[in-house]
């Protein structure tokens, strides 16, 4: 299940985290978290959604950019944005998004929308 809409904003330079909720939805149209255990979930902002390439990506693959909360079982995790990663970016309306790679070796978009950055403050 994609969850369309998920916007974020934040000032250009700051530390972020934001975590998000997956969420799957079965045939009669109940919600279940999603289980994210032995999954890899990569998250990626770009200039907009027909960019062919990334202007920032993470991975869970290192806990300090993404990190798949406890239990694993709950569908959520973390994503860091850190100071660095957005201090040379100029201040606009950009795309991002999340994918998950499950156990089954699947890829699912789980997430898209915008990610706003505003001017650094000081």
């Amino acid at each position: 299940m994609v969850l369309t809409g998920q916007d974020f904003e934040m000032c250009c330079g700051d530390d972020e985290n934001f975590v998000i909720h997956v969420q799957k939805e079965a045939e009669d149209g109940t919600l279940s978290d999603a289980d994210l255990t032995s999954a890899t979930v990569t998250w990626f902002l770009k200039e907009s959604a027909n960019s062919a390439t990334s202007l920032l990506d993470k991975s869970s693959a290192d806990v300090a950019e993404i990190e798949i909360l406890m239990p694993k079982t709950a569908g959520k995790f973390e994503i860091k944005i850190k100071a660095a990663d957005t201090a040379t970016l100029p201040p606009d309306k950009y795309f991002h998004g999340a994918k998950v790679l499950d156990s089954a070796m699947e890829t699912h978009t789980v997430m898209i929308g915008y990610f706003t950055l505003l001017p650094k403050v000081g």
